[in-house]
Formats: structure tokens, sequence, C-alpha cells
């Protein structure tokens, strides 16, 4: 599907400023990536600091993302309480991260199989029930993907029991 319609003089000269601004401080992009990619063998090295250091993670993201709430609510006219909230309720996050690690990991996990039911069903759903287009039953599969993540092949556990690490 091509489009006719050509981006204006303006937005063209902003998204060209955008570029160019990013282009000058490429390097940066390149520490982050070597970071990440460090990061991100650590954790995969199953040592006993991973899981401190995804918790940290966790935590950090939680005070950003609370510190951001709180500086947009002073920039915004309307709904600003809902940024307070949202910055307090993130800041409140991130010192919890901090103080029970260890909950924190249980609870991301907790939400993480949530995010992954909901959105399975949802891509089940619409692909059941939505417009039969070209490609429709990759949605199927992408649906049945995210379930089959969340729960083992073998049968699910619930309560108590599935907590506890088998040894």
């Amino acid at each position: 599907m091509t489009s006719d319609a050509t981006p204006s003089g303006t937005l063209r000269d902003t998204m060209r400023a955008g570029v160019q601004d990013l282009s000058a401080i490429w390097w940066w992009f390149l520490v982050l990536g070597v970071l990440w990619t460090l990061f991100g063998m650590y954790v995969l090295s199953y040592r006993v600091g991973s899981l401190a250091a995804v918790a940290a993670l966790v935590g950090v993201s939680f005070l950003f993302g609370g510190v951001t709430q709180l500086a947009v609510a002073g920039r915004v006219r309307d709904w600003r309480w809902l940024f307070v909230v949202a910055g307090i309720l993130g800041v409140a996050a991130g010192v919890i991260t901090f103080v029970w690690p260890d909950i924190t990991l249980y609870v991301v996990s907790i939400l993480v199989a949530w995010y992954l039911i909901v959105f399975g069903v949802l891509h089940l759903v619409s692909a059941l029930a939505g417009p039969k287009v070209a490609w429709w039953w990759t949605q199927l599969l992408g649906g049945e993907r995210d379930l089959r993540r969340v729960l083992p092949a073998r049968g699910h556990q619930a309560g108590p029991a599935a907590r506890r690490p088998t040894r």
C-alpha cells in the first residue's frame, strides 16, 4: 500500500533537524548498546547477583518513571492530579523495589504472566472474530504462543506449591 502524499516542508525540515541532532551523538547510542548487551549477558549468566541486577533495573525504572510523571505534572493543566498520583506511586514502587527485591521479582513475574495471558486471549479473539484479512491465522498463532509462554505444557500448578522451588 503506497501513498502519494508528500510530507510538508515544515515537517520534513523538523524531522531532518531531529535526525541531525541525534546523529551528532551517535557515540552515545553505541555506548548504550554495549552496556545493554553486557547487562543482558550478565543476567543470562544466572549468577546470584543477576537477579539483584534485574530488581535494581526495575527499581531504577520505577524511580525514573515516577520522577518524570512528577515533572510532567508541573507542566500540565488538565488531569494534573493523575500525574501527581502516578509519580508518587512510581517513586514509592521504586523505593519498595530496593527495600524488598525478592518480592519485586515475584510481583513482576506475576504481572508479566497476566500481560501474556490477556494479550494472548486478545490475539485469539481478534483472529477468530475479526475481519478475515490475508495472513489472519498469524494472530491466532501469536495468541497461542503468548498463552504457551505462561502455562507450561506439562500442566499449570496454582497455590503455594507453584511458588516453592524444586530441588
